[in-house]
């Protein structure tokens, strides 16, 4: 099966959302979130705002997986940062090392960047392995939030 990774473009929001759904009903989460953040996130994208970027990534023209980056700077990693705030592929597309070749994609799509950051549910044995190969440690920081 051919597949492309592409740009998130307007055409592809329904899509983006309902993979965007699927992934917040999985274990990979520690809650779900309500369908106005989803709706706020494709505006984002929409708008091509520069705090978020995503990528789709199509199999013989069906969306099946992305991955949702957010940006910021750090003083402490001395430059720029991509945060993998979302990575998923549809359960039926899974173990055929498509998350790897999305990952891939992104560490290459940034070359400048200081650190790539993401957080990921305690006990993700998969992910924590994924991004393990990818040279990913952990960051041995305690984090909070404050939710509005």
């Amino acid at each position: 099966m051919e597949h492309i990774i592409k740009r998130y473009d307007v055409l592809d929001a329904d899509g983006l959302s309902s993979m965007m759904r699927e992934f917040y009903s999985t274990p990979g989460v520690l809650h779900k979130i309500d369908d106005s953040n989803i709706k706020s996130t494709i505006a984002l994208l929409n708008q091509k705002s520069p705090f978020t970027e995503a990528f789709i990534l199509k199999m013989d023209s069906n969306m099946v997986g992305y991955v949702l980056l957010a940006f910021t700077y750090s003083n402490e990693a001395g430059g720029s940062v991509v945060w993998i705030e979302e990575i998923y592929i549809k359960k039926e597309y899974r173990n055929r090392l498509l998350s790897n070749e999305l990952l891939d994609y992104v560490i290459q799509e940034y070359p400048n960047t200081a650190r790539f950051r993401i957080d990921m549910v305690k006990g993700n044995v998969e992910s924590m392995a994924l991004f393990s190969s990818f040279g990913f440690e952990e960051l041995k920081y305690l984090q909070f939030i404050k939710e509005r």
